[in-house]
């Protein structure tokens, strides 16, 4: 968006919840057009209300770009979370920052030497290669995931 030099308060916009990630929940086969005109509908209309004006041919080249990249070059089944059963898909990065916690509170100093990082790395890998094989045998349980929203103006 930076590049097609789209109005920082229109990439602030169109960036906030029930716009542009609303593309990731919708049936795939809904994502063009009837998803991405969803998208422009609302933003529009959001813009106009705050008296803020649509940059119809910046736009026009964001969406040619969208259609190449993400319907094409990186086809919706590798980032659209419609149909994946709920509990397997993590929408927020809260796990990353749990994860980040608790790998900070293995070293007792800020900066570990070399090899007692790579000892506490071994040990998580460890442990998680293990989960994981727990959970594909049924010995263990996958953490819950919250749900995803599919906004209620949408029609599928």
């Amino acid at each position: 968006m930076r590049k097609l030099h789209i109005p920082a308060e229109e990439v602030t916009g169109v960036m906030l919840r029930g716009f542009l990630d609303s593309l990731t929940v919708i049936p795939h086969d809904r994502i063009d057009p009837h998803g991405v005109n969803y998208v422009i509908g609302k933003f529009k209309s959001a813009l106009r209300e705050r008296g803020t004006e649509y940059s119809l041919a910046k736009w026009v080249e964001f969406w040619v770009y969208f259609r190449k990249t993400w319907l094409e070059t990186y086809k919706p089944h590798l980032w659209n979370v419609y149909g994946i059963q709920r509990m397997l898909v993590n929408r927020t990065n809260n796990s990353l920052e749990r994860y980040n916690r608790e790998l900070n509170g293995a070293f007792l100093t800020a900066r570990p030497n070399i090899p007692t990082f790579v000892g506490v790395i071994g040990d998580h890998a460890s442990h998680y290669v293990t989960l994981l094989e727990d959970i594909a045998r049924n010995r263990a349980r996958a953490p819950p995931h919250g749900a995803f929203v599919i906004p209620q103006d949408f029609a599928v």
